[in-house]
This record gives structure tokens, sequence and C-alpha cells, in this order.
């Protein structure tokens, strides 16, 4: 098992193919991610814990992000097999808010998550989809 110490709320994380424990010192919560397998495309696949307690679904080993003083996760989500999503996670309350579409990328901007649509080649603009820290808060409490 792989043990991450994050101190800030504005660092990325790619998390692949291990158990993880993620150890979030701003707000004082222990995530784990237990190894579960690989598709035959993609990254792996893991089941959360949080402070202890199991998470419904998979979380993808792929970006992870803890933002608003890492009372927040935002990752790559599958509720069934292998359908991904993007979520995000109130680590407080163990709400939820799952985007109803896939973002391949996702990082803390000022106050806000900026998602970023699928490296699609087909598509001709890139789609941002910007969601304010009070828009999360409302979505997942």
């Amino acid at each position: 098992m792989t043990t991450i110490e994050v101190f800030n709320d504005q660092e990325r994380f790619v998390l692949a193919m291990d158990d993880f424990r993620i150890n979030l010192h701003l707000s004082n919560k222990v995530l784990f991610l237990k190894y579960v397998s690989e598709p035959p495309f993609g990254d792996s696949y893991h089941q959360l814990s949080i402070d202890g307690v199991e998470y419904e679904g998979y979380v993808w080993g792929c970006n992870f992000v803890f933002p608003f003083g890492q009372n927040f996760l935002v990752c790559s989500y599958m509720r069934v097999l292998y359908e991904r999503k993007t979520i995000i996670i109130n680590l407080l309350t163990k709400k939820n808010y799952i985007l109803p579409k896939y973002y391949h990328s996702f990082e803390v901007k000022d106050n806000a998550i900026e998602f970023v649509n699928s490296n699609d080649t087909k598509q001709a603009a890139v789609e941002v989809k910007r969601l304010m820290f009070s828009e999360i808060e409302n979505l997942t409490n």
C-alpha cells in the first residue's frame, strides 16, 4: 500500500494500479483506494473508503483532486462496469453529484473547478464546464 500525504487543495494526483491510503491534512480525512482490477481498455479501478466506510461504485485510477479545503473529492467514477463518469463527492456529508458526462481533465482554478471534455479528436472545439464552489456545495448537500 502506498501512503500519500496531501497538504494543499490545489494539487492533482494520478493514482493507479496499487492500494492507496490518502491522508488529507487540511480536512483531517483518510481515504483508502483498494485496487480491484483493470478493464481491457483503460485505467485500473478501485473501491473507495472514506473514513473507513466503503463508498458505492468504483473510482478510476487516474486524476484525483481534493479542492476547497480538501472537503471534496473530484475523480472519475463508475457505478456499474464500465460506464465512466466524473463525480464530485462532499467528504463531509458523503453526498455526491455525478456529472452527466465523463470529463477527461479537471482542475481547481480560483474558486471553481474547470472540467474539460475528453481528448476526442473528432470534436472541433474543446468544451469547458466551470462549476463555482457555491454550485458544487449546493449540488452535494
